[in-house]
C-alpha cells in the first residue's frame, strides 16, 4: 500500500506574536482566568457591540447558555447535521432535542415542515450564516451555535454582532479551538446583548462564585467570595486568552469587518435548580410533564 500524505482538516498559523503572549503569562505568574481573559472581553464587546464572556470551550459556552436560559422540559430544536457537542448542551440542560432537517447548504432548511418547538440552537454550519429570521416563529428567543463562524457575515452584518443576526437572539456562542478561524488551543466565547445573562453566565463558570479569584486579591487585599449558584468549572486561562488576543482579526469592527465566509434517558438524579431566569427571557416554558 503506497504511503499517503496526510492532509488536515485545519492546521493554526502561530507565529512570535503569540508564543510571546503566552510566555510573558507564564513570566507573570497568574496562570489561570484573570487580566488577559477580561482584556480578551473587552476585545470581544467593543467588536460586536454586545456583552461578552469567556469560557474553556463552545460546549461550555452552549451547555452554560441553556442553563441560564432554563430550558429544562422544553422541545428544542437542532440541526439533524451537526456536531455532538449541539444535542449534548440540549440533553444536560433537561431538554428534549427534535431534529430538523437540513438543505444543500448543510444548514436547516426554512422551508422544510418542523413540529412544534419552544425554541432552537440555530447552527451556522461549518462557518455558513443560517438566516435565524426565517425561524422568527420557533419560539421567543433562540441560541445560535456559530463555534465555526467567527468573522462570518449575512448581508454585511457579522454573525454575533449586538449579540446575535436578530434581537430574539439569546446569545451566541463561538469556538477558538485550534481548527477554528480564531486561535487559542482551547476556548469558547459568548456575546449577549443582555448585561444579566451575561453576569449570571460569569458566575456559573466559576463554581457559581460571587467574585473571580484575581478580583478577591485586586489591590494586595483578600476579598472572601460566596458561592451563590450549582456551577462548573468553565473558566478560560490566561495563557489561552493571551494566545488569542494575539489573533489580530480580533479587533474592533463594529460588525464590519472583512468577512471569512459570506453568504438519552438521565439515569442519575438531577439536583433541583435555583431559580435564575433572567428579566430578559420571555416566558419559554409551558406547564408540561417531563419526559426523561
Amino acid at each position: 500500500m503506497k504511503n499517503r500524505s496526510h492532509i488536515p482538516l485545519a492546521k493554526p498559523f502561530l507565529g512570535k506574536e503569540e508564543e510571546e503572549a503566552a510566555s510573558a503569562v507564564v513570566r507573570s505568574g497568574w496562570l489561570v482566568q484573570g487580566p488577559k481573559v477580561k482584556e480578551l472581553e473587552r476585545m470581544l464587546e467593543d467588536r460586536f457591540s454586545a456583552y461578552a464572556v469567556a469560557v474553556n470551550s463552545c460546549s461550555t459556552a452552549l451547555l452554560l447558555v441553556g442553563e441560564v436560559a432554563d430550558l429544562e422540559a422544553l422541545d428544542v430544536g437542532v440541526p439533524s447535521y451537526t456536531f455532538v457537542a449541539t444535542v449534548n448542551a440540549v440533553l444536560h440542560s433537561g431538554a428534549t432535542p427534535v431534529f430538523m432537517e437540513i438543505d444543500e447548504s448543510l444548514n436547516v432548511d426554512p422551508n422544510a415542515p418542523r413540529p412544534s418547538l419552544d425554541t432552537m440552537i440555530a447552527v451556522h454550519q461549518v462557518g455558513l450564516p443560517l438566516d435565524t429570521r426565517a425561524f422568527r416563529s420557533v419560539g421567543d428567543t433562540i441560541i445560535e451555535d456559530a463555534a465555526c463562524a467567527f468573522g462570518a457575515k449575512l448581508d454585511g452584518r457579522e454573525i454575533g454582532f449586538e449579540g446575535g443576526i436578530t434581537p430574539h437572539t439569546l446569545a451566541t456562542c463561538f469556538s477558538v479551538h485550534a481548527s477554528k478561524s480564531i486561535v487559542a488551543g482551547e476556548g469558547g466565547l459568548v456575546v449577549t446583548r443582555h448585561k444579566d445573562f451575561a453576569e449570571q453566565l460569569r458566575v456559573l463558570r466559576d463554581h457559581g462564585a460571587s467574585i473571580s479569584a484575581d478580583e478577591r486579591v485586586k489591590n494586595g487585599r483578600y476579598v472572601e467570595e460566596e458561592y451563590v449558584e450549582c456551577g462548573y468549572n468553565g473558566r478560560m486561562t490566561d495563557i489561552a486568552a493571551a494566545i488569542a488576543i494575539e489573533q489580530r482579526y480580533l479587533g474592533s469592527t463594529k460588525g464590519s469587518c472583512s468577512p471569512v465566509l459570506q453568504a438519552p434517558k438521565r439515569t442519575l438524579p438531577r439536583p433541583k435548580r435555583a431559580e435564575r431566569r433572567c428579566s430578559c427571557l420571555p416566558a419559554l416554558h409551558h406547564t408540561r410533564t417531563r419526559r426523561f
